[in-house]
Order: C-alpha cells, then sequence, then structure tokens
C-alpha cells in the first residue's frame, strides 16, 4: 500500500514546484493563502507502522517563523482530524488537498494569536546579561542601553592628545550635525 501511494503521490504532484519529495518517506508541501498573502511549508513523515497510525507533522521551518504555536497546534490538529477517518488507507493527498482548501481559516487568527503567543520567560531562559527581573509582577525587563558621552570637539583634541601620536582615528573631529546646526542656526529661521 506505501509504495502504491508513493507512486501515485509522485505522478501526482509531479510538476508542482511546492511539492517537495525529501525522501521515499518524507514529503514537503507549501501552502499558500490568498488572502494574507502568506505561506507555509508543512512536512510529511510517514512513520514504520504507517497508514495505521497518521503521518507525523513537521511545521518548525524558519519560512514558518510567523505561525504562532497555536496556529501550528491548529494545522497539527486539523491534520491528524482528515487523518483519523481514512486510517488504513491511503490519505497523503486528501491531507493536503484538504489543508489547500482551508489555508485563510487555518491562518485566520494567527495575527491575533502572535500576540497571546508571548510567554514570559525567566532571566535564565533569556540568559540576557543585565536584565532585570520583577518577580513580583513575574516579568522581565531589559535595562536600557546606556547613551554614549558626547564629546566636544576640544574634548575629542584632548583625548588624542594624551593618546598615541600617529594616525587619528577616523571621525576624531566630527561634530553631531544636529547639535551643531541648532546651536548655530539663527533666530530667524
Amino acid at each position: 500500500l506505501i509504495k502504491e501511494e508513493y507512486e501515485v503521490i509522485k505522478s501526482i504532484y509531479e510538476g508542482d514546484t511546492k511539492f517537495t519529495e525529501v525522501n521515499p518517506t518524507t514529503f514537503s508541501y507549501k501552502f499558500d493563502s490568498e488572502s494574507s498573502q502568506k505561506s507555509f511549508l508543512v512536512e510529511f513523515h510517514w512513520l514504520e507502522n504507517y497508514p495505521e497510525v497518521p503521518p507525523d507533522i513537521n511545521l518548525e521551518f524558519f519560512c514558518n517563523k510567523f505561525l504562532c504555536k497555536k496556529t501550528k497546534n491548529k494545522i497539527k490538529e486539523f491534520v491528524h482530524d482528515q487523518a483519523e477517518p481514512m486510517l488504513n488507507s491511503a490519505m497523503l493527498y486528501t491531507i493536503i488537498e484538504a489543508i489547500k482548501e482551508k489555508v485563510d481559516t487555518l491562518l485566520e487568527k494567527n495575527d491575533q494569536d502572535a500576540s497571546d503567543d508571548n510567554e514570559v520567560l525567566t532571566l535564565d531562559e533569556l540568559n540576557i546579561e543585565g536584565a532585570v527581573a520583577d518577580t513580583s509582577t513575574a516579568s522581565c525587563s531589559v535595562r536600557q542601553k546606556e547613551k554614549k558621552e558626547k564629546l566636544t570637539k576640544a574634548q575629542k583634541r584632548r583625548l588624542l592628545n594624551r593618546q598615541d601620536k600617529g594616525e587619528l582615528p577616523r571621525g576624531w573631529n566630527w561634530v553631531d550635525i544636529i547639535s551643531h546646526l541648532s546651536s548655530t542656526s539663527s533666530k530667524d529661521s
């Protein structure tokens, strides 16, 4: 049954650029949404006891980074629901075609769910240097970047005089153009 389904799948999707055969038991298909102009990639892997069990689904690809966890779970549940009544028979073609029909529905609430998908992480999970944990609200905040000290031309010159004589570093005599223009502009304009 697996060999027959393999041959049928290959012949059906032979010219389809969205279909890729990774190996004889793993296939991927890129589904495009017409309304949101987004696409996602689903990899189907036939396990050893396929077709007695549904194919394994993989959505962890870089091109799927816009999908939130809820949407990925929604897609996996949809595939499982489609595969359940077809156990012990060829099902990959039917699953792919069902996803094609429901792409817009599956991606429908992804943008709204993306804000719900943000989890609160601990400092150990983030590994951010300089982060401060607020345990009372169970959230993290990262200390703002410290502003660079602005030096005047005279201060830069004094610093360079203390350093080795030689080639001057790039920008040694540069002035912040905004502060320069604001200090030299006339009050009439």
